[in-house]
C-alpha cells in the first residue's frame, strides 16, 4: 500500500471505516478460504489491516459502548470467555453476550461472565482484532491485536 493509501484511510471518519472494513471483510483472500493472495486483504498493512487498526484505535477505548463496535463492525467472527485478570480462558467460545446489544437470533440466552473477547479477524484465525468487554456494563474494557507470526 502506498503512502496516499495509508493517508486516504487515516482521514476516513468511523462509519465511512464501518463500510470498507465490511466490504473488505466480505473479500475472499488467502487466509479466509480464498484460493489467491489479495494484497489488501491478506498483506501487512494492506487496506483491510490498516482500516482494522484504525477502528481499533477508536472503538477499542476503554469505555466504548459495545453496540457502537456492532453498529460499526457487524457481528464479531468470536465471542470467547476471557478472565479479568488474564487470558487463562481466552480460547473458550461462548454463543452471545448477555444485553440488548446483541441482536436476536445470535444464539442463545445462556448467562456468561463478567468479560468476554469479541474477536474480528483479519487473516482468519491466524490475525485478529480483539475488544476485551465487560459484559455486565456493555463497555470497552480494553482491546489489542494477536498475531500468529507465522
Amino acid at each position: 500500500m502506498t503512502e496516499h493509501q495509508q493517508q486516504d484511510v487515516a482521514t476516513l471518519d468511523v462509519s465511512a471505516l464501518g463500510v470498507e472494513f465490511q466490504r473488505l471483510k466480505a473479500v475472499k483472500g488467502h487466509f479466509s478460504g480464498g484460493d489467491e493472495f489479495v494484497k489488501d486483504v491478506d498483506g501487512f498493512n494492506g487496506k483491510k489491516h490498516l482500516v482494522m487498526q484504525s477502528l481499533g484505535k477508536i472503538l477499542g477505548a476503554p469505555g466504548t459502548p459495545v453496540s457502537e463496535i456492532f453498529a460499526v463492525m457487524g457481528q464479531p467472527d468470536r465471542i470467547l470467555l476471557s478472565s479479568a485478570d488474564g487470558d487463562q480462558a481466552d480460547h473458550v467460545p461462548i454463543p452471545l453476550m448477555p444485553g440488548p446489544v446483541v441482536p436476536s437470533g445470535t444464539g442463545s440466552q445462556e448467562a456468561s461472565p463478567s468479560m468476554t473477547k469479541l474477536i474480528y479477524s483479519w487473516r482468519g484465525g491466524h490475525d485478529y482484532l480483539w475488544f476485551k468487554v465487560d459484559s455486565v456494563k456493555e463497555v470497552v474494557a480494553q482491546s489489542g491485536w494477536y498475531n500468529a507470526l507465522e
